[in-house]
């Protein structure tokens, strides 16, 4: 997984907090890449949100639009300004 920060100058350190939420964006409903992440999640009793919206998928992620670094595969991990995705 590579590590990015998104459109700022905030350091690793500053870009997300313990109170942060996890979010992670991967097709609704769809099993496959995402699944391990889901199961890390669960396993470990972390809270966390899933958007699974192709329209906001196709424009945050794949053209970049949004706030988030253009991607071409999710799944993509959010928390604060840190950003994970997968390679």
């Amino acid at each position: 997984m590579g590590v990015f920060n998104v459109r700022s100058n905030v350091t690793m350190a500053a870009a997300c907090t313990m109170s942060d939420e996890w979010t992670l964006i991967y097709y609704g409903g769809m099993v496959g890449r995402a699944e391990f992440l889901r199961l890390i999640f669960e396993d470990a009793g972390v809270p966390y949100k899933e958007i699974g919206d192709i329209g906001v998928i196709k424009h945050d992620v794949l053209e970049g639009k949004g706030d988030l670094y253009p991607h071409f595969a999710p799944p993509v991990i959010k928390k604060g300004q840190l950003l994970f995705l997968t390679l």
